[in-house]
């Protein structure tokens, strides 16, 4: 990740806090961001698409563009980027709700084999504040632990490709995360919760594109995530992400870990009981589990002992006690 691409980033990520239409550029292709409180309808009614539209409606071919449009989760969006690639045509997406990430990646995840595969990236993407809204704020969440993973997966990425003066970077990540648990611990209006998620969030996509490796943006904190899913937590992948960084930050800085923890309980992201649920785990076996899960993705993960798994593990319950949890 070099300087001139995070600074090409950052101004990008201050305009999508704002309603408007904007024009992202990359390296070797254009997105478009459409954002605001009706964004979909006016993305539609540009391009004469349709008279009427239902967020009943999942998916739609628009063959006289050439445009492939899901509106939905990471199964629309697969979708739609399946049809897009053999189709041999372009497709726009639209989060409803932003839980995640997903509908500015270039990931397939509905393989058989549960490998994801690298596809192309969306033309457009659609931010739509009344759409997501609608979901209660509740669905929209999620994203939050989405993008608060930044804080470990970022420097996780950096300490494992050898790389030097990444704290003026780190510190900004920390900031957009900081200032996104601000705006939705405050009394403030949904909407603006949203439209700063939905910036964030999509910070977070390109930043995984612009570097070229979705490791950036995906590291410690996701591969944590994946092992306590196989270990049978039923919880949404942003909370699980959020629960995988908390037990990285153990790892890379413990003292944010009350910070982080604060923060995650006040606004409802992680709860009591699930947090108590992880000290039934082994945290050798969590730690050794979840690097195995990415076998060629680097993670410091790899370099924890057995003995300091342990003392990982021991600091989790001082925690967990010091928070009245025990």
């Amino acid at each position: 990740m070099t300087k001139n691409n995070f600074q090409k980033i950052i101004p990008v990520f201050r305009q999508l806090t704002k309603q408007g239409v904007h024009d992202v550029d990359f390296k070797d292709r254009k997105t478009t961001f459409y954002c605001g409180h009706n964004a979909l309808e006016v993305f539609i009614k540009n391009n004469k698409v349709f008279k009427t539209f239902s967020d009943e409606n999942i998916k739609h071919t628009l063959v006289d563009e050439g445009l492939i449009l899901s509106v939905g989760r990471t199964k629309q969006h697969d979708m739609a980027r399946l049809d897009s690639f053999n189709c041999g045509i372009n497709y726009a997406t639209c989060p409803l709700p932003l839980s995640n990430d997903s509908f500015l990646s270039d990931r397939y995840n509905g393989s058989t084999d549960k490998a994801a595969l690298i596809m192309h990236f969306p033309r457009v993407v659609i931010l739509d504040w009344k759409l997501c809204q609608s979901k209660g704020i509740a669905e929209n969440l999620p994203g939050v632990g989405e993008v608060a993973g930044l804080v470990t997966s970022v420097y996780d990425y950096f300490i494992t490709h050898g790389e030097d003066n990444f704290t003026p970077f780190w510190h900004e990540i920390k900031k957009i995360v900081n200032d996104l648990f601000d705006i939705w611990e405050s009394n403030t209006s949904d909407e603006f919760r949203i439209i700063h998620l939905g910036a964030a969030l999509s910070f977070k996509g390109m930043l995984m594109r612009t570097c070229g490796d979705n490791s950036i943006g995906a590291s410690c904190d996701h591969m944590i995530s994946y092992f306590l899913q196989e270990s049978g937590f039923q919880l949404p992948h942003g909370v699980l992400v959020f629960m995988g960084m908390l037990i990285s930050l153990l790892v890379i800085n413990e003292d944010l870990f009350d910070y982080y923890f604060k923060f995650g309980k006040e606004i409802g992201l992680i709860q009591n009981k699930d947090m108590m649920k992880l000290l039934e785990l082994d945290f050798c076996d969590l730690f050794r589990n979840s690097a195995s899960l990415r076998p060629n993705r680097k993670t410091i993960l790899r370099d924890i002992s057995r003995d300091d798994a342990y003392i990982i593990g021991e600091k989790f319950k001082r925690r967990l006690s010091h928070a009245g949890l025990l």
